[in-house]
């Protein structure tokens, strides 16, 4: 063997004959194997989105008491497995459904009354600006005529703080300096109240000076002039 074949020897053994490819790993490039495309509808937003769309119309044609999972799966032709992989229980299903109405989940409380009275008004004021809650705000008021448990039931689904700074209120008001002499639950009732009211008689949702006026307001009746802040509640809000 010559000095030439003799130096071009290993390459050779690494490459091969053309028809056989290389036969050192190190040499040899990684085929590209073609994902096969899976069978079925693929795992995406796609069948959420029909769930909840078929949802909201069931809402507006028969109120949340009319809506069941089966007509659901019916009306946005989504199998009936993955309806219940994505939302197990109806309820689950309906805050699902309401949470796409309001634009938003409910705030966290965070303890501290005078705060979450803040929030909560700039809350509300959010919410009425969504043009899904405008749109089913009739279905809602109609809901709520129905009678009290309807107006109950209503209330803890659409606005599930209003029960949770009313209970806030009644625990904590004492060592928060504010008045005792009130019925909690008009706490949320007003704050809830004049925002919606402002949305009515004006067409339009309150803005940032209507929230921090009536939270002003509020505060300002609230608080019992004879009563002294626990220190430990923190400092009130600026507003």
């Amino acid at each position: 063997m010559t000095t030439r074949q003799t130096a071009l020897a290993p390459l050779t053994a690494a490459v091969g004959r053309e028809d056989e490819g290389p036969s050192d790993p190190a040499l040899i490039r990684p085929r590209v194997v073609p994902v096969p495309r899976p069978i079925g509808r693929p795992r995406s937003g796609t069948a959420d989105r029909a769930i909840l769309d078929a949802a909201m119309a069931l809402l507006s044609e028969v109120g949340l008491a009319g809506l069941t999972m089966s007509a659901v799966v019916t009306r946005s032709r989504v199998a009936r497995a993955t309806v219940y992989r994505r939302y197990p229980t109806r309820e689950a299903l309906i805050a699902a459904a309401l949470a796409q109405v309001k634009g938003r989940e409910p705030f966290p409380l965070s303890g501290d009354i005078e705060t979450d009275i803040a929030t909560g008004a700039a809350w509300a004021a959010a919410v009425l600006g969504e043009s899904p809650f405008q749109r089913f705000l009739p279905l809602f008021v109609a809901e709520a005529l129905r009678g009290p448990a309807a107006a109950r039931n209503l209330v803890e689904r659409v606005t599930p703080n209003h029960g949770g700074v009313a209970r806030e209120y009644a625990e904590g008001a004492a060592a928060a300096g504010l008045r005792t002499d009130i019925d909690p639950v008009l706490v949320p009732d007003i704050i809830q109240g004049a925002m919606l009211m402002r949305l009515l008689t004006s067409g339009i949702p309150p803005d940032e000076d209507a929230v921090a006026q009536l939270v002003d307001i509020v505060l300002r009746g609230l608080r019992d002039p004879g009563a002294r802040r626990d220190p430990a509640a923190g400092p009130p809000p600026t507003t």
